[in-house]
């Protein structure tokens, strides 16, 4: 798609429903971020289809144009690579849009998926933030090479995949663990 300020894709089912996620995005309220650091931001917004996470990606200055000079556009990378292991079954958010923009301090580039409902990431329990059940360290572990295993069996090798990356739902039997930032 393209219009006058944004240029990217979309998944099919929200098509009908570019302009409102676009909106959702220009209105980002900075009490649901989750996280920020070195030219990105993650945060939370509600959708008519439920909680989105939206990821925002800086790539300005000299650096963040030779970086999309050698390595392309890193937002749409990530969306491929999202798109691909998602189409083949592999444990990652559902995508729906990546998109990009020109500012004056360089582009912007967003990656909008639905927001994983209680999801912890590992480094919670790695770290002792939340506590683990008698047995459960065994059981987290065996979710962790599932997911290993079908990233590989879709032909992705994380290129990151640490703690803060490696998202758990107990909720799900058995627990399963999702991975983000798939550059």
């Amino acid at each position: 798609f393209s219009n006058p300020h944004w240029r990217g894709q979309i998944h099919a089912t929200y098509a009908g429903h570019l302009d409102l996620i676009l909106q959702i995005i220009d209105r980002a309220d900075s009490t649901s971020i989750l996280k920020t650091g070195s030219g990105r931001k993650v945060w939370v917004a509600e959708s008519p289809w439920g909680s989105l996470c939206i990821k925002e990606i800086a790539s300005t200055g000299l650096r963040g144009l030779f970086r999309r000079v050698f390595q392309g556009d890193p937002g749409a990378r990530e969306w491929s690579n999202q798109v691909s292991l998602a189409s083949a079954g592999a444990p990652v958010p559902a995508p729906i849009l990546w998109a990009a923009s020109r500012t004056t301090a360089g582009r912007r580039g967003v990656i909008v998926s639905f927001f994983l409902e209680g999801a912890v990431p590992v480094s919670d329990y790695v770290d002792g933030r939340v506590p683990l059940r008698e047995g459960e360290k065994r059981e987290l572990l065996e979710a962790a090479g599932r997911a290993l295993g079908q990233l590989h069996q879709a032909g992705c090798i994380h290129q990151d995949p640490h703690g803060g990356n490696m998202l758990v739902l107990r909720s799900l039997s058995p627990v399963q663990i999702f991975f983000t930032d798939l550059k």
